[in-house]
């Protein structure tokens, strides 16, 4: 991440200094501090755009786990079990065609797949929870320290 600019004064002269980058600051006096104030404003937005795709990359490595515990295939039908695991939790008598021929096919129970199907749902839901409520912690920061105390 990059470091927010502290202004220094030398012979007269305003500079912005952020450890790697000087800018010489050529406006009125007066408002030399707006400028500051601008300069870090937009180092903590970038800092903050980096540390949320720091976010995505490690939660979309935990997804990408999850996703190996099957084939690309399986993957394929996650959207038609978690529709038809909605409707078993709303109402364990709903129609759940595909899950009862899985379940079938697989010799279990459609209870024990509906767990299974679950498990995987909750999982997803809790990791993709995690993932967003650091996005609102880095969003709702003003300032670096408070991106600095962020751990990822």
């Amino acid at each position: 991440m990059k470091n927010i600019y502290t202004l220094q004064e030398w012979e007269g002269k305003y500079f912005f200094n952020n450890g790697h980058d000087y800018k010489e600051y050529f406006g009125d006096a007066d408002k030399v501090f707006d400028e500051l104030i601008k300069l870090n404003y937009e180092v903590i937005l970038e800092n903050k755009n980096e540390l949320i795709q720091k976010v995505y990359s490690k939660y979309q490595k935990i997804i990408d786990n999850i996703k190996k515990t099957a084939s690309s295939y399986e993957v394929e039908t996650w959207t038609a079990q978690n529709t038809e695991w909605t409707s078993y939790v709303a109402d364990n008598s709903a129609n759940t065609p595909f899950v009862d021929a899985l379940a079938t096919a697989r010799g279990i129970t459609r209870d024990e797949l509906m767990t299974k199907i679950g498990n995987k749902v909750t999982a997803v839901a809790s990791t993709l929870g995690a993932q967003q409520k650091l996005e609102d912690q880095i969003k709702a920061c003003t300032t670096q320290d408070e991106l600095d105390a962020i751990v990822v």
